[in-house]
């Protein structure tokens, strides 16, 4: 049961929430949570001679650039596959045939965020497409499943997203 329940920051984008709990067995604790408004998708595109698509951006907190699959935030009125559509053009300069494969929660022991994930399949890539924020520097590339399992395996791809994304996809297609 929650007895009592704190708001610590909000902003457009997320609240950071304190909680005082009650567990059945009369036990109380604190926990704290993230309700984000808006949720997100991954995309997974794959070339017609199975190079999957990525990119490598900088992550202010990790102090460097990260691969990942493309992703981002679900806008207001849009529904995850024109999300997902619309992500991969803006990042990638890429156009493709969208379709779900599934959805997980990022980090479900501390806030509700959920990816959609998508397939992009018959894809068109075409770097002039690609509409970058200011702020945004972003690498394209294409990698085959080996070379994805060995920056894995070297440790240089570590990103949740891609490897949750990455697993629901073998476990359908493999």
């Amino acid at each position: 049961d929650i007895l009592d329940e704190r708001t610590i920051f909000s902003n457009e984008s997320l609240t950071f929430k304190e909680y005082d709990v009650q567990y059945d067995n009369q036990f109380e604790r604190k926990k704290q949570y993230l309700e984000f408004s808006n949720h997100s998708v991954t995309i997974i595109a794959v070339t017609s001679d199975d190079r999957f698509l990525l990119i490598r951006q900088e992550r202010f907190g990790l102090d460097g650039f990260v691969w990942e699959f493309p992703a981002g935030a679900i806008e207001e009125g849009e529904t995850p596959e024109e999300a997902a559509f619309r992500e991969l053009l803006e990042e990638t300069g890429t156009k493709g045939k969208i379709s779900s494969l599934g959805m997980f929660n990022a980090f479900a022991g501390v806030c509700n965020l959920k990816s959609y994930v998508f397939v992009a399949t018959d894809l068109t890539h075409n770097l002039a497409w690609q509409k970058l924020e200011d702020y945004e520097e972003i690498i394209v590339d294409f990698k085959t499943k080996e070379e994805i399992f060995q920056l894995i395996n070297d440790g240089k791809i570590a990103d949740s997203y891609l490897l949750s994304s990455l697993m629901m996809y073998l476990s359908k297609f493999e």
